[in-house]
């Protein structure tokens, strides 16, 4: 994978590999309710406590980098 995204102009949107893009653009998880399928975006800072209220399986995950790429671009 490309440790670089480029968009219009050869300006440099994004730089790092997957892992460091993540840590640095990601402001929230996905957290999908495995029974019901309900997905919730939720703050790294509300998580735990999020958590605490399902009594069933969740699956937890940082976004994926077409999300984060969908953020950067909004916000430009």
């Amino acid at each position: 994978m490309a440790d670089r995204v480029y968009f219009l102009k050869k300006r440099i949107l994004m730089e790092g590999d997957t892992q460091e893009l993540r840590r640095r653009f990601t402001r929230f998880y996905t957290v999908t309710n495995v029974e019901t399928g309900e997905e919730y975006r939720v703050r790294e800072e509300e998580l735990l406590s999020f958590l605490r209220n399902f009594d069933s399986g969740v699956e937890v995950r940082l976004a994926s980098l077409e999300e984060i790429y969908s953020e950067v671009v909004g916000n430009e």
